[in-house]
């Protein structure tokens, strides 16, 4: 597995993460120490600097103790 960016915000129910190197493919599952934490629905800003927007599977209390 591979770090594929850096939490920013979190908007109703969604993540926003600066991507860090080419960028995963929309629908692509994302995973943290294991665990199912989303799904990359949107890819979103410069093509050189993207922002990826992630769909949670997690509580509003799991991403608001992140960052």
């Amino acid at each position: 597995m591979k770090k594929v960016g850096a939490f920013l915000h979190k908007v109703e129910g969604y993540v926003i993460a600066k991507a860090e190197g080419k960028p995963p493919s929309i629908g692509t599952p994302l995973y943290y120490r294991g665990r199912k934490v989303g799904v990359v629905v949107d890819i979103i800003g410069p093509v050189g600097s993207p922002y990826l927007v992630i769909k949670g599977d997690q509580t509003p209390e799991y991403y608001s103790s992140k960052g």
